[in-house]
């Protein structure tokens, strides 16, 4: 059955609202509870479920986060949502702007695979992949 995606996209814009505010809580409400959410670096482990990806979702090293949208685009059902994360070091003040392209599969409803790219054209590539062998 395909997904709803125009409510997915509410879903998922929802969510990147709620973390802007600092609502946590809120912000994972539009996560599938078996999300599976592939961290920046390639040396940091998954995190799986909701509980999890909730929790990595707390400052820890930053003092501030956000992330700024850009745009939406939906790949069969997957949305790529273009972003600028900015953060600045708890302690240190270092300001980061990281420009970046998140990757979400859905699933009823929810966002309940997130990958990371630096690059537009990779994230579509990759979306394209998954449709294809789905």
């Amino acid at each position: 059955m395909a997904e709803d995606m125009e409510q997915a996209v509410q879903t998922i814009r929802e969510g990147y609202e709620a973390f802007n505010r600092g609502d946590y809580d809120a912000a994972a409400d539009g996560l599938h509870p078996e999300v599976s959410y592939a961290r920046v670096s390639d040396v940091e482990t998954s995190l799986e479920g909701k509980d999890a990806v909730r929790t990595n979702m707390e400052p820890d090293a930053w003092e501030k986060q956000q992330v700024e949208i850009h745009e939406f685009e939906v790949v069969g059902e997957q949305v790529i949502v273009d972003t600028t994360f900015h953060a600045a070091g708890r302690g240190s003040g270092i300001e980061l702007h990281q420009r970046g392209f998140h990757l979400w599969r859905i699933r009823d409803g929810k966002g309940a695979e997130f990958r990371f790219f630096l690059d537009r054209e990779d994230a579509v590539q990759a979306a394209r992949q998954r449709e294809g062998s789905g």
